[in-house]
């Protein structure tokens, strides 16, 4: 187990490198010191003038870190501008929220630079910040370090057909690195923060958080273009939780950059369409009729039909009677198999001591790739009071009449 150890070591040592500082040009070395702007809403500008690495290729990864002190206080509303050589392209747009400690990293296009280059960097002052130094410290680096920056290095791949509702899918992330060197990272599907933001998928299983390593570029071309990136590979499975077009979120990777700082990686966010689901089962109620006397039974049926080509198992059958007593029938079962355009027929009796009307319906589930739920349409019951029976009130009359003229006629007698 030792020995499996030390070989892996080894091997990661072979094939990772360590990141290396070729040459580093502070601005001090320059010639220049703090360029200070001060006062509301201010803006002005300072020139750099430097020389590129004498053996610069692609395989070297230029690197601009700008130290800048924000007075008072640090805020997004300042802003520090970049441009390089080319008539002074702009090669960064930087608010203060950049910054971390006082220090922003901008990569370099090696493209970009010629054997002698121009820098210019603007800064702007705002309400909050009324102070801002561009410090002489900052510089300009030539390093061979782990390299994402291209626009295809952190992918996720989706299935390209489209999804139905509750069917779970894979998700692959991949991640490229041209860089000359190979780093150990953290591999998360997703941001912490967002993990209870997201009602549109639900994570099922799959790597949601990887301690790895990406190794470094192992071929490059004549000119020093990685052409054979070193991969890392992670996946995880997501189930849609709503019908339409979906926009992933980002799976991020994390890892400690040549200046010792966390840096976070975000992959790209794909699309994904989901389908409502295609219900293979129908149910109804079929009511004998629809007005029953309270304490009356009233009876009905529940037909439950396949109608789709495909043998479909598992069927729950819940019966949704609020309100009423049932007599007869089962609140829920489970048919094990519905075969295609076969139907059931369950009978049923409910009853009510109170008057009132009623719905009864019905909840139907099977399993697909995913449980999909139905309702059947509700059929209303009505109970009404019992009521009195004519012939007897008619009958009751008259005998209280004939009383009645009976005792009077008794009467007259005495």
């Amino acid at each position: 187990m030792r020995l499996f150890f030390v070989v892996l070591l080894v091997l990661l040592l072979a094939n990772a490198a360590f990141a290396t500082v070729l040459e580093e040009v502070p601005f001090n070395t320059l010639g220049h010191e703090d360029f200070i702007i001060e006062g509301t809403n201010q803006s002005n500008c300072t020139e750099i003038e430097f020389f590129n690495f004498s053996d610069l290729n692609n395989a070297i990864n230029p690197v601009l870190s700008l130290h800048v002190e924000f007075l008072p206080i640090q805020s997004k509303d300042s802003q520090v501008t970049i441009f390089l050589n080319s008539q002074y392209k702009e090669l960064a747009e930087l608010r203060g929220t950049d910054f971390h400690d006082g220090w922003a990293r901008v990569e370099v296009d090696n493209n970009e630079l010629m054997e002698k280059n121009m820098l210019k960097v603007c800064g702007k002052t705002s309400q909050a910040v009324t102070g801002l130094q561009i410090k002489s410290d900052s510089l300009i680096g030539f390093y061979l370090k782990p390299d994402f920056r291209k626009e295809n290095a952190f992918t996720l791949s989706v299935p390209e057909k489209s999804i139905k509702l509750g069917e779970e899918f894979e998700v692959k992330a991949t991640l490229h690195n041209y860089g000359e060197v190979g780093t150990a990272l953290l591999l998360k599907y997703r941001r912490e923060e967002l993990e209870r933001e997201t009602p549109e998928t639900e994570l099922v299983r799959g790597d949601t958080r990887l301690d790895a390593f990406v190794p470094k570029c192992s071929e490059r071309d004549s000119n020093g273009a990685c052409i054979s990136p070193g991969e890392i590979e992670f996946s995880y499975f997501l189930r849609p939780e709503k019908a339409g077009q979906i926009s992933l979120l980002p799976s991020i990777a994390e890892y400690t950059n040549i200046f010792g700082e966390t840096e976070v990686i975000e992959s790209d966010r794909p699309n994904i369409f989901v389908e409502e689901p295609e219900k293979k089962i129908r149910a109804f109620i079929r009511l004998e009729k629809g007005t029953y006397n309270a304490g009356e039974s009233a009876d009905f049926t529940l037909i439950v039909s396949n109608i789709s080509t495909e043998p479909v198992p598992n069927v729950g059958v819940f019966l949704n009677a609020f309100g009423l007593e049932v007599v007869q029938g089962k609140r829920s079962e489970t048919i094990e198999l519905l075969q295609p355009k076969e139907s059931i027929e369950r009978s049923f009796k409910v009853t009510s001591n109170s008057s009132g009307k009623f719905d009864v319906g019905c909840k139907i589930t099977y399993l697909e790739e995913e449980l999909i739920e139905s309702e059947c349409l509700a059929a209303p019951i009505e109970f009404k009071e019992k009521s009195i029976d004519l012939g007897i009130v008619a009958g009751a009359f008259l005998f209280i009449v004939g009383a009645a003229v009976f005792i009077y006629i008794m009467s007259r007698k005495e």
